[in-house]
């Protein structure tokens, strides 16, 4: 099943990167299942219509 997904991820920080990819490791997909890109919720950065679901959290931290 995990055969035909791809995942396109986006996260405005580069340096999560490596943990999206260590997830998508431990989630049974290849490397190249994975794509990732810099960019924010706002303003995707994928063509209009071209991904089949959007999942999207946030990650609130508290600033002192």
């Amino acid at each position: 099943m995990l055969q035909s997904v791809s995942i396109v991820g986006v996260d405005p920080n580069p340096e999560m990167a490596p943990y999206a990819i260590e997830a998508a490791s431990r989630a049974g997909l290849t490397r190249d299942q994975l794509q990732m890109l810099d960019g924010t919720a706002e303003q995707l950065p994928v063509a209009s219509q071209s991904q089949d679901a959007v999942i999207c959290t946030l990650v609130g931290i508290p600033l002192q």
